[in-house]
């Protein structure tokens, strides 16, 4: 009985010990984009109306294989919210101790119009409006790339590099309207230029 009993509490410590040792991980993980983090889920109502806008678009031009990766993260409850993400910012992918591994969205990329976003681009609202989602599925792609092991942000450039690049010869982006198609035309360089000095400011090359 006394054997069992021992045997009872060292199971307890370990089980109270690991739930610590998660919790202390969890924290250190929100921290790391501000805290006060959520899940995305539809009871979030402002933040995943940003993100079915975002889902819409690349549906839109077809893009079903970046869809589907970004479904399922969210579907392994590994996409949350971080309303506090430092400025600069569009996402972050982290992972502490191997136990907690989210990709944070910073919550004014979802909730916040293009117009409050981008101040500064003084160009037509579909210009902004394209650039806006783009610029966010651009840097998601980036983040899936660091979820999926590379851990160099040499390689997740240049995976989000690759695939901005590839949205230029889109067969449902050549059929668009003349307008809609110079949006998109502005939108993808203007993407693709953030991007680079962006690679060169995190890599120095």
């Amino acid at each position: 009985m006394k054997r069992v009993l021992t045997w009872s509490l060292t199971a307890i410590m370990l089980a109270t010990s690991a739930w610590a040792m998660v919790n202390i991980t969890v924290a250190k993980n929100e921290t790391a984009v501000g805290g006060t983090v959520y899940r995305l889920d539809p009871g979030r109502a402002a933040a995943f109306k940003g993100w079915e806008h975002v889902v819409a678009h690349l549906r839109e031009i077809g893009e079903t294989e970046l869809l589907a990766q970004l479904e399922e993260r969210r579907a392994q409850e590994q996409v949350w919210i971080a309303p506090r993400m430092p400025p600069g910012i569009r996402a972050a992918w982290v992972a502490t101790l191997g136990l907690v591994k989210r990709i944070y969205v910073a919550e004014r990329e979802l909730v916040s119009t293009p117009e409050a976003l981008y101040p500064q681009l003084d160009v037509p609202p579909a210009h902004r409006e394209t650039f806006a989602w783009m610029s966010l599925a651009g840097t998601l792609v980036h983040e899936l790339a660091h979820a999926r092991g590379v851990e160099a942000e040499t390689g997740a450039y240049a995976i989000e590099l690759q695939w901005l690049h590839t949205l230029r010869n889109l067969p449902r982006l050549q059929a668009l309207p003349p307008e809609q198609r110079r949006a998109y035309d502005w939108a993808i360089e203007t993407a693709i230029g953030n991007a680079e000095r962006a690679r060169v400011r995190a890599t120095g090359s």
